[in-house]
């Protein structure tokens, strides 16, 4: 459920920063308010939802679940600070040259997040659902065509994200539902 709403969040943060935009380009510290808590939202809304799952089990269940959740964190915290490292450089990059040249680096924002999202996902796969990978290959390819898109300057960061994250997260939550919750109840 989080999975997919994280789709909604993403397509309304995108509609909140066209609007923003209307009067000339949305800077790189306005871009990054906004997908930045995008993801916080995300993630914190995944955590809740975990924990009162968590909280519903036994305690063996529960044992087993933390375990999982332990090792997912391994698997996805080495992507996060590759995307953290790379956004802050590129932020300071974007910060050290002319305004009109700097749209060009936060154009390939999305792109990067996308391929390092699509790296922590391969490397939860065997915590994952089978269908999942569907998900992750969709990350890597899209965020890989992303920076052709980027390159040409033919569309905003908000329809990127909303290409990337929502579509991709839409398929990641069909994914869990097929095969959790609709097996589940």
């Amino acid at each position: 459920m989080t999975v997919g709403m994280s789709s909604l969040l993403v397509l309304a943060a995108a509609v909140i920063e066209m609007q923003w935009g209307n009067a000339g380009l949305v800077s790189i510290e306005q871009t990054l308010v906004i997908w930045v808590s995008v993801a916080v939202l995300s993630a914190a809304g995944a955590a809740v939802e975990m924990i009162v799952r968590a909280y519903r089990m036994d305690e063996n269940a529960q044992s087993m679940v933390w375990q999982v959740h332990r090792s997912l964190l391994m698997a996805i915290g080495p992507c996060l600070i590759v995307g953290v490292v790379l956004t802050v450089a590129l932020h300071r990059l974007a910060g050290s040259i002319e305004a009109d040249e700097a749209w060009k680096i936060q154009m390939l924002l999305p792109g990067i997040w996308s391929m390092v999202y699509a790296l922590g996902l391969c490397n939860c796969l065997r915590h994952l659902p089978r269908w999942s990978f569907v998900a992750a290959g969709y990350f890597l390819l899209a965020g890989a065509a992303a920076f052709f898109v980027s390159a040409s300057g033919a569309t905003s960061i908000g329809w990127q994200m909303v290409l990337l994250f929502g579509v991709g997260q839409s398929l990641l939550a069909i994914a869990l539902y097929w095969s959790l919750e609709r097996v589940n109840g």
